[in-house]
């Protein structure tokens, strides 16, 4: 079974752009328990490589649902605190944890939109 890791690039939310980590040592300010929408950039690879993918999600509480999107995926969390954002991603990625990257791949683009599948990356491919 392939191992993967996650780290968060990048967080946005209420405008403002957020550098945070998985470890959780820093957090997103301002951030409502039951008003949250968070739009998040991972970097998710295999345990020891020197590589990763970058893969994007947006983070919702249920008041802030949005109308189905292609643009990228969504998680639901009933409450938002920063630690459960953080245990919601952990388990996720572990998820899509599989014996190749291949499959570890399939599996992450069904959570996560991958940066080769925005529509930016797809005009690219053309």
């Amino acid at each position: 079974m392939l191992e993967l890791r996650a780290d968060i690039i990048v967080a946005i939310s209420a405008g403002e752009t957020f550098d945070i980590e998985m470890d959780g040592s820093e957090t997103i300010a301002n951030v409502s328990s039951d008003d949250a929408d968070i739009w998040l950039q991972l970097a998710i690879g295999p345990k020891g490589a020197d590589w990763t993918e970058t893969f994007s999600v947006r983070v919702v509480t249920p008041n802030r649902v949005p109308f189905k999107s292609d643009e990228t995926r969504i998680i639901r969390i009933h409450r938002y605190s920063h630690d459960t954002l953080l245990d919601y991603l952990r388990t996720a990625v572990a998820a899509c944890e599989r014996d190749t990257w291949e499959g570890c791949l399939e599996a992450l683009r069904v959570k996560f939109l991958w940066e080769w599948d925005t529509p930016n990356a797809r005009k690219r491919k053309r």
